[in-house]
């Protein structure tokens, strides 16, 4: 029974959960450091039934990819409640009533997974990420402490392992 500790290779590292860097396009203003979770990617692959006499048989159908929940801490300068709704504004425009095009609010995301020295082991791309579902600017109260933290969730279109 102890021999099977020993047999454990040493030298397979295994990633950890704290060691990711999040990067947004510059044009949207959240920066690596707001980021304090980020989910990696989700996919669900779809059947298709075919069913004939007394049995069923099954092809591939869609793949789709998951909505991902971002929390970020909230700043005060550079303000992330500012980055946040400008990538808002370019959706929908609250006060003008106007939507934007997906062309100007769609972007693309890298997530980066990093080993114990800081260099990035594995990067996925986002491709088309667009808010969905709720935005969440925060909880305030006065008997709190603690950082603001702002929640938002994405729906790639697409993601793909560069490496």
């Amino acid at each position: 029974m102890a021999d099977l500790l020993f047999q454990a290779p040493i030298q397979a590292e295994p990633k950890q959960k704290h060691r990711f860097v999040a990067r947004f396009p510059n044009d949207i203003g959240i920066l690596p450091f707001m980021i304090k979770s980020f989910q990696a990617p989700k996919v669900t692959n779809n059947k298709v039934v075919m069913g004939y006499l007394n049995t069923e048989t099954y092809v591939i159908g869609k793949s789709v990819w998951g909505s991902l929940s971002v929390v970020t801490r909230d700043f005060i300068a550079p303000s992330t409640t500012q980055a946040l709704i400008e990538w808002q504004r370019l959706h929908h425009e609250a006060v003008t009533g106007r939507s934007g095009y997906a062309v100007g609010y769609a972007k693309d995301i890298d997530f980066e997974i990093l080993d114990p020295a800081g260099t990035a082991i594995s990067v996925w791309r986002y491709e088309n990420c667009i808010l969905v579902d709720e935005i969440s600017f925060g909880d305030y109260e006065m008997e709190g402490e603690g950082v603001i933290e702002l929640s938002f969730t994405i729906q790639p279109q697409r993601c793909i392992l560069l490496y």
